[in-house]
């Protein structure tokens, strides 16, 4: 009796040992990937005060001690609409396990940052999410070409809408892209149908007897990528049908 319950202490002895051991390698291996994310990584108590930032967050926000991070209500470095969006995130990742928004803030040096965040609940040993984990992807340069861009079509808008011709950007297809309010009030379409209409080559009001011969002439144009100049007529809102010097200059992307 006596050895057999020294046999089952040192089992029990053994399987802990064994367990601690398994914990402290996840522990380990857990801490290694945070250390090693490209990405901010936070850990947030339940109320949203930071508890730790990995040496890529300290990076992202120019921090250059952790001191200076630990301590503060991540929510607090948040304004505006995105310190709302935090706030969301947070009570969602504590219902659902999981919440995200997208915001920008500026570093300790003034540095403009727009992030991708993911805010995740870690349950405690009674399954309450007390604690959560918080993992910011720098989408700046993103963020910057997507401003650019819409810059760039308000610019167009703005020039085209003081032309008095007709102005499109069409893809290689002949698909619209862009039409100014000429076009459109021409034709008698919104814009949003005139996007929809798919070729507008064939879309523009061309007589039938003409469609074939103004078909091939575009394609051919947009396949090698030549300026072309063409007569053609289009037909109006009204029915009325009249005559156009149709110019195209092929624009490439940056």
């Amino acid at each position: 009796r006596r050895s057999s319950d020294l046999i089952e202490r040192f089992k029990m002895t053994t399987e802990l040992a064994l367990s601690k051991r398994v914990l402290e390698r996840s522990a380990e291996f857990n801490r290694a990937i945070v250390e090693g994310s490209p990405d901010c990584v936070m850990l947030l108590d339940r109320d949203g005060v930071v508890r730790g930032i990995n040496p890529a967050g300290r990076k992202l926000f120019e921090i250059e001690d952790e001191k200076a991070m630990v301590g503060r209500s991540w929510l607090d470095l948040w304004s505006g609409a995105d310190h709302e969006a935090a706030h969301r995130a947070l009570d969602d990742a504590a219902r659902s396990a999981r919440g995200r928004f997208q915001g920008f803030r500026r570093t300790v040096h003034g540095a403009p940052k727009w992030f991708d965040v993911i805010v995740s609940a870690i349950p405690d040993v009674q399954g309450n999410g007390l604690r959560y984990l918080k993992v910011s992807r720098d989408i700046t340069a993103a963020k910057l070409i997507e401003n650019k861009v819409r810059e760039r079509e308000e610019e167009l808008s703005l020039l085209t809408a003081l032309l008095p011709n007709l102005v499109a950007i069409l893809d290689a297809e002949g698909g619209c892209v862009f039409c100014n309010a000429g076009w459109v009030d021409y034709l008698g379409r919104s814009i949003v149908e005139e996007k929809a209409g798919g070729d507008t080559v064939e879309a523009g009001g061309a007589p039938e007897a003409e469609l074939a011969e103004l078909r091939r002439h575009w394609r051919e144009r947009a396949r090698h990528g030549a300026a072309f100049e063409f007569e053609c007529r289009l037909r109006g809102k009204a029915g009325a049908e009249r005559w156009f010097l149709c110019r195209g200059v092929p624009a490439h992307g940056e």
